[in-house]
């Protein structure tokens, strides 16, 4: 598969003028009225809850862990399927897509990484969001308890994973749909006992994974279609 072209963007970045800014005052620069971000926080809370209601139990994942001086706590995030469902009712629009691959090395060799990017806008605000996938992700180079070699893996996959990954972001990162605890849910009116995907990690263990044990076949193959961004 021959490289695709790197495209980028430069934005220049303009500042405010001092004359200019004396003018404006600089209460007005810096924050809103604070009655006006109370009015703004319940209003962003009515949000989450009508969104939530669109969300089903198996449009989320949970993710605890358990510390070495013995805390535990699960963080609850919503599911790539759902992001992609969500964007169109929730009028999040997607522009300025480009998409670049980075090579790179490290102890296992050459490797490389997709980003896709865009401008995503919902109303008048616009951020920038990233999706990202690897050639070092072992649902793409892991297999037989060995690394492939680059050949073997397949980039268009990891293409797609990071085209997914960015329309999740736009998505997730628009309404702060990022990490809830089980108590976020429940006062936004979702129950989160219903929940039955999830990972967990003990000891600190979560950034240093271990080779993985056998699996269920088709609970890996089911990962692995979350992870593509495949329709459910």
């Amino acid at each position: 598969m021959a490289d695709l072209e790197i495209m980028t963007d430069e934005k220049e970045i303009v500042s405010l003028s001092n004359e200019k800014s004396e003018i404006m005052g600089l209460s007005e620069l810096i924050l809103p009225d604070p009655n006006e971000i109370e009015k703004r926080s319940l209003q962003y809370n009515a949000y989450l809850k009508a969104i939530l209601k669109l969300t089903r139990p198996q449009d989320w994942n949970y993710f605890s862990r358990k510390t070495t001086d013995g805390r535990q706590w699960k963080l609850f995030r919503l599911s790539q399927f759902a992001a992609k469902r969500l964007r169109i009712p929730l009028g999040v629009s997607i522009s300025q897509v480009h998409r670049e691959k980075i090579m790179m090395d490290d102890e296992k060799g050459a490797f490389y990484m997709w980003i896709y990017s865009c401008i995503a806008t919902w109303g008048k605000m616009e951020i920038y969001v990233e999706g990202r996938a690897s050639s070092r992700d072992k649902f793409f180079a892991y297999e037989n308890k060995e690394w492939k070699s680059l050949t073997d893996v397949n980039q268009l996959h990891i293409m797609t994973a990071a085209h997914n990954n960015m329309i999740k972001k736009a998505v997730i990162d628009t309404f702060g749909l990022g990490d809830f605890t089980a108590d976020d849910l429940r006062q936004l009116g979702f129950d989160p006992e219903k929940v039955t995907k999830g990972h967990s990690f003990e000891n600190g263990q979560k950034d240093k994974p271990k080779d993985p044990p056998k699996e269920d076949p088709l609970k890996t193959l089911m990962a692995k279609v979350e992870l593509w961004g495949w329709d459910e």
